[in-house]
């Protein structure tokens, strides 16, 4: 039952959500450079930010019509998008290091903590950081919890997600 759902789980999934969709986004659009043609990329850039706004509207009610029909649906249907996204990436041949290259001796966890500290060292960007973080848990959270609330009350799956598109 969706009433039993522990918080600390809630506060997970919101967690992992984010954490996921930052790595995402910072990957795609370092990634879209060396991707897109080089002469003219805002007509693709537009394209492919149409399309994400697309998905974002219609998934959450496509999502709550798939899970209506059959509970595994929606999470099938994920699966194979993951699955399409995986392999067209794969797909991919273009080199995309950063151009200059990059100074490959140092670890992740080297680069990591002097990226760290650089954000820490500036005030603007440290609050920006804290304050993106904080704001995107908010609305992810208020996001799972119209999900949680509408179905404890009696809301169809579809209907859970015609709302949610239209947050």
């Amino acid at each position: 039952s969706l009433a039993r759902i522990p918080l600390p789980l809630l506060f997970a999934a919101s967690v992992d959500e984010s954490a996921a969709g930052a790595v995402y986004t910072a990957a795609a659009r370092g990634a879209i450079r060396a991707v897109l043609p080089p002469d003219d990329p805002s007509g693709a850039v537009a394209a492919l930010q149409a399309r994400d706004q697309g998905a974002a509207l219609l998934g959450p009610f496509l999502g709550g019509v798939l899970y209506q029909l059959a509970r595994w649906a929606p999470f099938a249907a994920n699966t194979l998008s993951y699955a399409g996204t995986a392999l067209c990436v794969r797909a991919i041949r273009t080199e995309l290091s950063p151009p200059g290259g990059t100074d490959r001796t140092k670890s992740f966890r080297d680069s990591a903590r002097e990226g760290l500290s650089f954000l820490w060292h500036q005030p603007f960007l440290r609050f920006a950081l804290l304050w993106g973080a904080g704001v995107n848990a908010v609305f992810t959270a208020a996001y799972y919890f119209v999900l949680i609330a509408a179905r404890t009350h009696g809301a169809s799956p579809a209907s859970v997600g015609l709302m949610l598109s239209l947050a």
